[in-house]
């Protein structure tokens, strides 16, 4: 689980994370991220925070839906990674989407 990074001026953060596949499917990533996003918008006071992940990922862009992430970007063949290119996704969600989820 990575905190990620924080832009003060702009009230916007990024979170991460990244699990052992021995533990995929036991609903910790959806834990853990959620638990950033109250660290975000409740310890931190930020505005915005966005996630990003690549496009084949299912169970993590998933785990953005399920928070309330909306998908903001779609950046495809972005990057040549290991012979072949690359896609990414971005989520993000606002302070009022989250509170509006009644978090």
């Amino acid at each position: 689980m990575d905190a990620g990074t924080v832009d003060a001026a702009n009230r916007q953060g990024e979170i991460g994370y990244i699990f052992n596949p021995v533990h995929h499917g036991n609903g910790y990533a959806t834990e853990a991220a959620r638990a950033l996003l109250e660290i975000g918008f409740d310890g931190l006071g930020l505005h915005r925070i966005y996630a990003r992940c690549a496009a084949a990922n299912n169970a993590s862009w998933r785990v953005m839906e399920r928070l309330g992430m909306r998908r903001e970007a779609h950046f495809r063949e972005h990057i040549f990674v290991k012979g072949g290119w690359d896609e990414e996704l971005i989520y993000a969600i606002l302070e009022d989407e989250w509170r509006a989820r009644g978090r």
